[in-house]
């Protein structure tokens, strides 16, 4: 029982389909274990990547969303641009 777990492997967020299940993840398994909250990755993302995004997180969450909500912001005016 933990108030957040952060799995910063390569898509230990992203789910796959169990018969009689449905969609399971590592993810699932940490909140069937009593997760509050879970931090995970839906793509494949280096170990040095990996370990900034979650060092800023945990120092201060607060600005690292408002760092991904700008990143967001650039990635979509860059697509804009080259379509």
């Amino acid at each position: 029982n933990t108030d957040l777990a952060i799995l910063t492997a390569c898509e230990s967020g992203k789910p796959g389909y169990e018969d009689g299940e449905g969609m399971v993840s590592l993810a699932h398994a940490f909140n069937y274990a009593g997760s509050k909250s879970i931090l995970t990755s839906l793509w494949t993302v280096d170990e040095e990547s990996a370990s900034f995004i979650t060092e800023k997180f945990i120092e201060n969450p607060n600005e690292l969303f408002d760092f991904l909500k700008q990143t967001k912001s650039l990635n979509r005016t860059f697509k804009i641009l080259l379509h």
